[in-house]
Formats: C-alpha cells, structure tokens, sequence
C-alpha cells in the first residue's frame, strides 16, 4: 500500500509586519546589532535587512487577539518554492525562536534556493548565517538547529552537480545558548 503523502499546510504570515528599518521596526534593528562587529556599520546590517527581507511584527494597537509572533524578527523563508518563516524574538521573551503552525523547517535550508555555487558554507541558524554574509560569504545555507536532517541531506544532494564541496560551520555552544 503507498503512503500517502502530505500537501505542506498553507503558512500564515502574521498581520502586523514591517521591514527592520522602519521606524516601527527599529526594536529589530536595534537587536541586530548583537552580529555587528568593529567591521560593520549600522548601513551594513540595513543591507542585509533588505537582501533578506527581514520583517519585524508589531503590535496592532487596537483591541484584536494578541498575535502569537508580537516582538518577533520575522525571517522570510523559500525553499524550494516552499514558503514559510522563522521567528526569533527580540525581547526576553521565551521562546527565543518559533515557526509557524504547519512548516516544515526541519525539512528545510534557510537561503537554499540561492544556491548556484560549487562550495556551501552550512551553518545552523539564520544569524549565524547572517554574520558570515556580513563577511561576504554569500554561498551560505542554514539547517535551523545543531543537526541536518535526512530531508535537508537529500535537499543538498539535489544541487549535484554544481554543488560540490560543503563547508559544516556549527558553532560550540549548547543548543539554544548564544555566545
């Protein structure tokens, strides 16, 4: 008997979004400055805001339901014509990263579908990879945690044969901890 296989649910975007520098967006901006370094400007990060069309959800000021990704960092995501989101807050909130209901990011690579080169760098999150970009390393790609999933490995084996090196960048600190 064959397995059925799932249609991917429809993702809701939420409603109150802004790009990151934008004056509602600015508590994005402002926690984006945790990937600068003495290298890189504000204007720097502001570029790889719009290279990535990052959004920050708001709130609504009105008397609406509260909205589940409020104070969140919203990270476009396309995989495979697939698309979805990543959520990482910028407050003290907990939890620091959540995706929407019905995706399927650990089936996905943050920035695959740029992929156009012989050699990937594959790093574990969207800010690490937002760093290395920052370096100019554009050839990046993002496994959303501290392992690569089966569907993520196939994901990889489907740029054969332009792909042909890959470079694994995972970081040292436990899972959910910044350094």
């Amino acid at each position: 008997q064959k397995r059925k296989i799932e249609e991917p649910a429809e993702i809701v975007f939420p409603k109150y979004l802004t790009s990151i520098y934008s004056p509602k967006g600015r508590p994005a901006l402002d926690y984006m400055n945790y990937i600068r370094n003495p290298h890189f400007e504000r204007s720097d990060i502001i570029k790889l805001a719009k290279a990535f069309d990052l959004q920050y959800c708001y709130d609504s000021d009105s008397s609406e339901k509260k909205n589940n990704f409020e104070g969140y960092l919203i990270e476009p995501v396309t995989c495979k014509g697939q698309k979805s989101f990543s959520a990482r807050s910028v407050t003290s909130k907990v939890p620091t990263h959540k995706h929407p209901k019905g995706s399927r990011i650990g089936s996905s690579l943050y920035n695959y579908d740029s992929i156009d080169s012989e050699w990937v760098i594959l790093v574990e999150g969207p800010m690490d990879l937002f760093r290395t970009w920052l370096f100019g390393y554009t050839n990046v790609v993002a496994t959303f945690g501290k392992s690569v999933s089966a569907a993520q490995k196939m994901l990889l084996l489907e740029k054969k044969p332009v792909l042909k090196h890959i470079s694994i960048m995972f970081d040292g600190n436990g899972v959910g901890d910044a350094e």
